[in-house]
């Protein structure tokens, strides 16, 4: 009895050995290294993140991840294809450097998506060294949205107190005469890059939308209205800004006019502070006198 129920096991055992064998045979394949650089170069990062990328117009399409409107009209998380340049690598630390990248999606044809609605993609790219190099850590393909038609704006690499580095990207838009400058804060972690700022005002002007405010603006002080056009309300601000340790100063200046005589000019010149509270600037002290177009 002992003997038969042995035979009657044996074919399934058996029936066992091959798998086995397979699953020990995967388990002791060796595994490809992940790609590594030997440097912080940015074409060379390039080539780790995207495997295949060179500096050429169809080397620089390269798929990634993007938020991009849907269907239903609500926006969602995409892969599609978009051309991907670096334009930065930061070295946080000994061990740690991020590459930020321009990305600009293509449409089902092939190109680029370049409108006044259209938005440029900021990623980035997060590096480990290590013995054999720098290794790929982290990716965000989309860190930030800045800019339209196809322009980032006035970028800048900005540290605020010790090692505390961002991406800054001030960039400006027209529509209809009325003009506006915003800037972007984007904070660099080892493994994470945050928006500390979405889009903070510092400049302004109106002059274009209506004609009276342009004529009035080498003389402020004129208080004539246009007999066929109403009263308005003329504005003109820029600002400078600079980090001051973990805050920002903003210095705005400008003036406000009208076109009737009931609106005398006003001269602004205001500093603000801002400062980083729950990981987003917010305003300290002092106010922002530039309007919200």
């Amino acid at each position: 009895m002992k003997y038969s129920m042995q035979r009657r096991l044996l074919p399934s055992v058996v029936g066992y050995v091959p798998l086995l064998a397979a699953v020990m045979l995967n388990g002791c394949q060796k595994q490809e290294p992940a790609p590594q650089s030997s440097s912080l170069k940015r074409e060379v990062l390039m080539g780790v993140a995207f495997p295949g990328w060179q500096p050429v117009e169809e080397k620089m399409r390269q798929m990634v991840v993007l938020p991009m409107p849907s269907d239903t009209g609500n926006e969602i998380a995409q892969k599609v294809q978009a051309r991907v340049e670096p334009i930065y690598v930061v070295k946080l630390d000994e061990q740690h450097a991020v590459m930020l990248t321009h990305s600009l999606p293509l449409d089902d044809s092939g190109e680029l998506m370049v409108c006044h609605a259209c938005s440029n993609y900021v990623g980035a790219y997060f590096f480990t060294r290590d013995g054999a190099g720098w290794r790929m850590s982290a990716r965000q393909d989309s860190a930030a949205r800045v800019g339209l038609e196809g322009y980032l704006g006035k970028t800048e690499i900005v540290e605020f107190g010790r090692r505390n580095y961002a991406f800054a990207a001030e960039w400006a838009s027209c529509w209809q005469g009325t003009c506006g400058s915003w800037l972007v804060l984007l904070g660099l972690k080892p493994d994470q890059a945050k928006i500390l700022a979405k889009g903070i005002p510092t400049a302004a002007r109106n002059t274009g939308s209506y004609p009276a405010c342009d004529e009035t603006t080498a003389d402020k002080s004129k208080t004539e209205t246009v007999d066929s056009e109403p009263e308005q309300t003329c504005f003109e601000f820029v600002s400078t800004w600079k980090p001051s340790g973990e805050r920002m100063t903003v210095h705005f200046r400008g003036m406000t006019w009208g076109t009737g005589k009931k609106h005398l000019p006003v001269v602004i010149d205001e500093v603000a502070i801002y400062r980083i509270e729950n990981g987003k600037f917010t305003l300290e002290t002092g106010k922002n006198p530039v309007p919200k177009l």
